[in-house]
């Protein structure tokens, strides 16, 4: 793990593994092209990402396929990440990508209906 920044209690993970004996890293079992297509073709604005980043997302994800995996689970798992919302965003000083709340609710039922439709073929 490099941590970009320091968590809230000021540490910053360089060079760590996450777990000592376990593999280096997950791929995510999501079928995420098709949930990015599906989400703009409903026009929800998405893309594809190829990392959770480097903070605390690609530990949750990295924790998330690592519990599915020791169960031995055959379920789709992965990391979507959320913009803020347009009140949050504008409360920085450089503005970054935003979304409204009834948006992302869409998207998250568009994102449910994907993953069903793939696990249900």
């Amino acid at each position: 793990m490099d941590f970009r920044i320091a968590d809230n209690g000021g540490h910053q993970r360089e060079d760590e593994l996450i777990r000592l004996h376990g593999p280096t890293a997950y791929f995510a079992t999501l079928p995420a092209r098709e949930i990015v297509a599906a989400l703009q073709t409903n026009g929800v604005p998405a893309k594809l990402s190829l990392s959770a980043g480097a903070f605390l997302c690609n530990q949750i994800m990295y924790e998330l396929l690592d519990y599915v995996a020791e169960r031995g689970d055959q379920i789709p798992a992965g990391f979507i990440h959320l913009p803020l919302l347009p009140e949050q965003a504008a409360q920085r000083q450089i503005i970054p990508p935003s979304m409204q709340l009834e948006t992302m609710v869409q998207g998250i039922c568009i994102i449910l209906q994907t993953i069903a439709t793939q696990v249900s073929a």
